[in-house]
Order: structure tokens, then C-alpha cells, then sequence
């Protein structure tokens, strides 16, 4: 039977009042996050060959940001390992990380005493990403390749270490008729 998500919320909060050890937060946090995505993806017949997989495909079903959450499982795995230093900079995002998700997966919205507790914003930011203009033709230097990409160079954009062209796609095919 699957767990009401009511339950899970009043887990997290818990975990968050009643746990006064970090490392045991964040244990309790990584076997409940572990716990719902398993449970969200238990009726399909999809064979997950780790955990991290499963994560991924719950995400993009859900339209949700996996990158929180590997920045969680990372940070547990530091800890684990005995890195304990920066888990109270860390714990209020990875707990939104966990909370928000966990609100996806279950498609309900996160509860307002829960948010009252949580970052309102992301202390990283997102990258903004450069566009390369548009380029019909272009002169490239092939350093190796494999099945389905050439790797290279080109003098019109050395900013560009390393260009990527997939050769085997029918759009970069349809582009020479």
C-alpha cells in the first residue's frame, strides 16, 4: 500500500524538530527519499540497475530538477565517508531538496509550515548559458571520434575547447541535400 504523502510531510517535520544530530538527519532524510522513489516507481517494469537511475527517470517523469537532489546524495555520501564540515551550511537546502521533490513525485503542493522552514531561494545559481551563433558551415579540425560523434576544433571559435557533432543524427543529414 502506498504511504500517504500526509505522513511523509509530518516525517520530515520529525526529522527536522525531534533529530538534533545532523548525520542523523540527513541518514533519516537519504532512507526516506530512498523509500518514496521506490515506492513512486514500484508498479513499473522498468529493471533499475542502481538507485541513481531510478532517481533520474522519476524526475523527468515528474518534470523535476534532479540537481538538488544529486547535490543531496552527495552530500550524504561525504558524509558517510566522515566529511561532516560543511553539513550545517548545507542542511537547509538539502532539505528543500528532498521536500520539494518529494512533493513532486507525489504531485501536491509542499505544505505551508514545511516552507516556513525551508530557503526560499537556491543559494547556487544557474549558469547562464552562451549561444554560439547560428552556423550553417563550419571548418573543423577532428582530434578522434566514435559511433556517433566527431570531436574538434575550429579557428572561428576558440573559445570553444572541444566541439561535438553528431554525424550519425538524419538532421545533421538532412542540412546537406
Amino acid at each position: 500500500m502506498k504511504e500517504e504523502v500526509l505522513e511523509i510531510f509530518n516525517e520530515i517535520r520529525l526529522i527536522h524538530h525531534q533529530v538534533d544530530d545532523l548525520t542523523e538527519r540527513y541518514h533519516h532524510l537519504n532512507r526516506l527519499l530512498i523509500r518514496c522513489v521506490k515506492q513512486q516507481t514500484a508498479c513499473l517494469k522498468v529493471d533499475f540497475s542502481h538507485f541513481s537511475s531510478r532517481l533520474h527517470f522519476l524526475c523527468n517523469y515528474c518534470s523535476h530538477s534532479v540537481f538538488p537532489l544529486e547535490i543531496f546524495r552527495s552530500h550524504v555520501s561525504e558524509m558517510q565517508k566522515g566529511d561532516n564540515n560543511l553539513l550545517a551550511e548545507h542542511y537547509p537546502y538539502d532539505l528543500k531538496a528532498v521536500c520539494e521533490a518529494i512533493a513532486a513525485f507525489y504531485h501536491t503542493p509542499l505544505p505551508n509550515d514545511i516552507k516556513t522552514f525551508i530557503p526560499t531561494e537556491w543559494k547556487f545559481k544557474k549558469k547562464e548559458r552562451t549561444k554560439t551563433e547560428h552556423v550553417k558551415k563550419i571548418r573543423l579540425t577532428i582530434s578522434h571520434w566514435d559511433e556517433r560523434y566527431l570531436y574538434g576544433t575550429s579557428s572561428l571559435f576558440p573559445t570553444i575547447k572541444t566541439l561535438k557533432v553528431c554525424y550519425t543524427s538524419n538532421d545533421a543529414f538532412k542540412a546537406l541535400n
